[in-house]
């Protein structure tokens, strides 16, 4: 039965597997890289790449083996540092690289990204929504005291 759905069109264990998947979100970026939903899910997969490098028994891997937070959230930065050399008006993918970067950069690096994100795109409905929704999940920055009390 397992073997009729994936000649079907169901996914095999094999094409399953996270490594496999990784290369054919490459294969397929390589074909269009403009495809801004085809970023997005591969730098979302970036996640499952992480927890299969971290599943498994850790006490074995080495240091050098583990993958860290750290470096995940620098891998997806990566991506979309790429996606948006490619598709440089996407507001989509700014919005996306601003969640990233609450992780990676100190304040003033973050606010300076922001600032730049909305003057190249002042007049855009999407980015304005894209920016209050990154702000309001932001908890560094939200202070109920300081919101309440202003």
């Amino acid at each position: 039965l397992a073997k009729c759905e994936a000649v079907q069109g169901g996914t095999s264990f094999i094409e399953s597997l996270p490594e496999v998947k990784n290369r054919s979100y490459n294969r397929e970026l390589g074909k269009d890289r403009h495809n801004i939903e085809l970023w997005l899910k591969f730098v979302a997969h970036q996640d499952e790449m992480f927890l299969s490098l971290e599943g498994g028994d850790n006490s074995k891997k080495t240091r050098a083996e583990r993958l860290t937070s750290r470096q995940l959230f620098e891998r997806k930065m990566s991506i979309l540092d790429k996606a948006i050399s490619l598709n440089y008006s996407c507001v989509r993918l700014k919005i996306e690289r601003l969640k990233i970067g609450m992780h990676l950069w100190d304040e003033d690096k973050w606010n300076v990204e922001l600032r730049e994100v909305e003057f190249k795109h002042v007049n855009d409905p999407e980015m304005w929504q894209g920016v209050l929704d990154v702000l309001e999940s932001d908890t560094r920055r939200f202070n109920f005291v300081a919101q309440v009390c202003d």
